[in-house]
């Protein structure tokens, strides 16, 4: 057994490699059911319609803590032993861009620490 006995850091880190797009949330406002009790400027009820929509649209959603910039897409460790990148790129941008058809999808990574 191995023990460590130099420094060791107690941060956190998060990253994530998708492809897909950059969106607001937003973005997401038309989304929201309308109801008394919820306002569709609320950035958090905003934050569950995109999420609600990725899922249904078998994509994932990722954002960098509170931020109300938030990528959609998929990651590329979700590209299936028989789908070519083309497949996996053309897919994503599909499932994008029929509810957002002038969102550009890219690849887009992001690391960051707590």
């Amino acid at each position: 057994m191995k023990i460590r006995t130099g420094f060791v850091s107690n941060s956190s880190a998060s990253s994530f490699c998708i492809f897909g797009a950059e969106f607001e949330l937003s973005e997401f406002k038309d989304l929201v059911k309308k109801q008394i009790i919820e306002d569709d400027d609320d950035e958090e009820t905003q934050r569950e319609a995109a999420e609600t929509w990725a899922e249904k649209n078998k994509l994932e959603l990722f954002n960098e803590g509170y931020d109300s910039t938030i990528y959609i897409g998929r990651s590329w460790s979700t590209v299936k032993d028989n789908e070519t990148g083309l497949e996996f790129k053309k897919s994503t941008i599909e499932k994008i861009q029929s509810r957002f058809p002038k969102k550009k999808c890219q690849t887009h990574e992001k690391a960051f620490s707590n």
